[in-house]
Formats: structure tokens, sequence, C-alpha cells
């Protein structure tokens, strides 16, 4: 958020933990944009959530987690563990999250994230944001990120002695 903040963008985060049977691994995407989309980005995440699963849903379609009577654990705190989830920060406190009833229906998590920034709020072309790319190994584009990190990293003060 600083490394981002320090250029005048603004990031969300987002984790789609929708599929606990398919043993996927937990990740956090980072998404960085410009602030005047990202003040944006809320409204189009409620009109996604309110649509994402069927009408019949038992849970509320969106469950606020960044609530400040919950602090920073109001999402741990509103959502069971073992239930299949959506959440999107948009600050350190929260953001919104949505308890996933129909894995079939909810679908692919990273393509509708796709759809709903790429698609609705950037006014993108699938073409561009309907790629999926692969992992094949090393990336050059690491060692560039690497360099822009180094001095916002904060996991460097966890190997400092002092």
């Amino acid at each position: 958020m600083q490394m981002y903040g320090s250029k005048g963008m603004s990031v969300l985060f987002y984790e789609d933990a929708s599929h606990p049977g398919a043993h996927r691994h937990p990740a956090l995407i980072a998404v960085p944009m410009a602030q005047d989309y990202f003040d944006q980005a809320p409204a189009y995440f409620t009109q996604a959530l309110n649509t994402a699963e069927s009408e019949w849903a038992t849970h509320r379609p969106i469950v606020h987690t960044g609530t400040p009577e919950l602090g920073k654990w109001g999402f741990r705190k509103r959502i069971a563990k073992e239930a299949p989830y959506f959440h999107v920060w948009f600050s350190l406190e929260g953001g919104m999250g949505h308890i996933v009833e129909d894995e079939e229906k909810w679908g692919n998590g990273e393509m509708w994230v796709r759809s709903i920034l790429g698609g609705g709020l950037l006014d993108i072309d699938r073409s561009v944001w309907g790629k999926m790319g692969r992992w094949t190994g090393y990336d050059k584009r690491v060692d560039g990120f690497k360099k822009k990190w180094d001095k916002f990293d904060w996991t460097k003060a966890l190997t400092q002695e002092g």
C-alpha cells in the first residue's frame, strides 16, 4: 500500500476461497489502481455481489467486514471458518465479503473479479482481461518489482537484530 501510495495510487486486495474442496492454496491478490477508479470500486463490487448467486440464497449477499466495532478481525468474526467465501479489502480494516453457497454457480473467482474490474470499472475489452496467464517458471518482471519494492519491504525488519 505504501509503495503504490507513493505513486498516487491505491490498492485493493481480494481473496477467493470459494472452492475449499479443490484444495487450492489461499492467495491474497493485490490490485493497484488510480485513486479515481479505487473510489468507484466498492460500488462495482456491491452491485456484483448483490447479483452473484441466486435470489433464494440463505445468506445475505454482502457481509460488511470493515466495521469499526469489530476492527481488523471483522471478516473472521462475521464469516464461519469453514464456509467458502470471497472477500475484498478496500482498507486494512476490511471491506466486503460473500459466503459462497453454490460453488458451481460462483465459478472461477479470478475471472469474476476480472470481469468486475476489467470489464466494468475500467471498461477494457474482454480480449484483454479475459486472458488467464500461466506460471511458466522465472518471470523477468520479478527483478523489476523487487527493485521497486525494496525500500517498502517490511519483512527486512523481521530479520534485523536489535
